[in-house]
């Protein structure tokens, strides 16, 4: 089969964000992400943000790498959802409004990058 010189549609990929809770606890919920294809040089940058991430070399969610924040990294590669719910259990579909309400959770747009980064690795592997 020959490669077709075009940008991928964007995919799905599940995403597990870990909260702490009380008594020192932590829950894990999971949603299922739709990541955007960004071109290599653009992956490039934004990954060299996750490794920080990953290493643990950051102090907040704001911190900068090359002009990036965890949360602008979120808002161009997160371009839909599905399994995020409200308080009543009722779907919160995807808006502007609703990914800064999701972003603004501490430590969620950090987690959300690196696992975008992690997915891109683990497509690479499979091949």
């Amino acid at each position: 089969m020959a490669l077709v010189l075009k940008q991928k549609e964007p995919y799905s990929w599940p995403v597990k964000i870990t909260l702490p809770t009380d008594g020192g606890k932590r829950i894990t919920e999971t949603f299922t992400a739709t990541f955007a294809w960004l071109k290599q040089s653009r992956i490039d940058e934004i990954k060299r943000l996750a490794d920080r991430l990953d290493a643990g070399r950051y102090s907040s969610d704001d911190e900068e790498t090359e002009g990036l924040t965890n949360i602008s990294a979120c808002r161009e590669i997160l371009i839909d959802w599905s399994d995020v719910v409200d308080d009543d259990g009722d779907e919160v579909p995807f808006t502007a409004q609703a990914l800064t309400e999701l972003v603004e959770i501490p430590t969620v747009a950090a987690q959300i990058v690196m696992q975008w980064a992690k997915s891109l690795d683990a497509a690479k592997k499979k091949n």
